[in-house]
């Protein structure tokens, strides 16, 4: 009898929201099931969706976690895989930005679990802890990313990686531009806002982004180097009795 409940959870299962459309303006349409359709604020997003932008088109998505990502114009954005067990804030979130502009505000996943969010372009792979990235894929597939700070004053960091090496941006607007698959990221620099303004990057919200307790990484840095103490603390008593 177990396989046929399984049989039978199966179709809820695959189509399970894993999130939200909250913001909604211009043109835009989603690909799902070889269908078009159209979004409207509260459209519910499933796996393998496929959401495209026209010359006016914005759409924020907010996940169940509370990941939020947000594309603008000419962009279009493929929903690979999410998985969240709320109880134990656990899972994965994979997608996949082709082309176009976004940005992305870390959820409960990517706070507490490093590598469980993963964003797939052309040319690179961005892996995120607990932080607000923007980003830009040109139509030849040129990916340039920037890392900015947490509403709450935080910064995480980001890792961008493909075949032949990778980086990591650990700094507020720490950026970098991979021009290829085959060729590796170069070392993260700090633009000039003359030059950020220039690469048709989200540096600023454009719907309202939920807000998760973060720590931030001096935070967490502190917890470890007092559980070494504590650690240092307990040979030498071991030590001393012997």
């Amino acid at each position: 009898m177990r396989w046929l409940w399984v049989l039978l959870l199966a179709p809820m299962i695959a189509f399970a929201g894993v999130g939200s459309v909250e913001h909604d303006q211009g043109r835009t349409w989603n690909e799902r099931s070889n269908k078009t359709e159209n979004i409207v604020v509260g459209y519910d997003v499933l796996m393998d969706d496929f959401y495209q932008t026209g010359e006016d088109g914005q759409i924020g998505i907010v996940f169940e976690d509370s990941t939020s990502i947000t594309v603008i114009e000419n962009s279009e954005l493929l929903i690979d895989d999410f998985v969240y067990d709320p109880a134990t804030s656990t899972g994965q979130l994979v997608f996949t930005v082709t082309v176009g502009s976004f940005r992305y505000v870390s959820g409960v996943l990517a706070q507490n679990n490093a590598g469980s969010v993963r964003i797939e372009t052309p040319s690179a792979t961005i892996t995120v802890r607990g932080t607000t990235l923007t980003g830009n894929v040109s139509p030849t597939g040129v990916t340039t990313v920037t890392l900015l700070t947490d509403r709450d004053g935080g910064v995480g960091h980001v890792t961008v990686a493909n075949e032949a090496g990778s980086t990591t941006l650990t700094r507020p607007f720490h950026t970098v531009t991979v021009l290829s698959p085959t060729i590796a990221p170069p070392s993260p620099t700090i633009p000039s806002l003359a030059d950020l303004a220039e690469m048709d990057l989200i540096l600023e919200e454009i719907m309202e982004e939920p807000v998760i307790e973060r720590r931030t990484r001096r935070e967490d840095d502190r917890e470890e180097e007092e559980e070494d103490e504590d650690e240092d603390d307990e040979v030498e008593g071991d030590a001393e009795d012997e």
